[in-house]
């Protein structure tokens, strides 16, 4: 070890806000929306915080902004929940671990930063009480997860050296 690493520090915030407008006892809108910053985990500001405190280029908060709206239905019998959502991430960072087999073998590690996505989708719920003791669910989900550009790529070369063995 060599003593303690470079300090780092994110200064991150977030809002939140709803509304919901009752249309009548049984028929609710209901409306969401944020937007917020998020410090990235430790995998995703260190090259390789297992073996070394060296830090990874580019890397910042993400920023996270969504909206949402429901439809609600709400009934003795059956109650329903229809929801739309579109929710974007920017400056987002994702890292992944490989083995090399060029010239001996080592572990690499994949660090993409500056990463923007968009989701946008829906989902449908849906709970009936059928019997007083039987109750029956049901629920469906669709979306599409999009990268909306093309992200720096790093590579950097971990400590670790895996040499073949000895043949004889």
């Amino acid at each position: 070890s060599f003593g303690k690493g470079e300090k780092v520090e994110y200064n991150n915030f977030g809002f939140k806000g709803g509304a919901t407008y009752k249309i009548s006892g049984k028929h609710l809108l209901d409306f969401n929306g944020s937007y917020m910053t998020k410090a990235p985990i430790t995998r995703n500001v260190f090259a390789n915080a297992r073996q070394s405190n060296m830090l990874l280029e580019n890397v910042d908060s993400e920023k996270i902004s969504s909206v949402d709206a429901s439809y609600i239905f709400r009934s003795p019998i059956v109650k329903a929940r229809l929801t739309g959502f579109y929710s974007t991430i920017e400056d987002g960072t994702q890292t992944g671990f490989f083995f090399s087999e060029g010239a001996g073998s080592n572990l690499v590690q994949e660090a993409v930063t500056g990463v923007n996505t968009e989701r946008l989708g829906g989902e449908l719920g849906i709970e009936a009480q059928v019997t007083p003791t039987i109750k029956l669910k049901a629920v469906a989900s669709v979306g599409q997860f999009t990268y909306t550009n093309n992200p720096d790529l790093t590579y950097y070369l971990s400590l670790i050296h895996i040499s073949e063995p000895t043949r004889r």
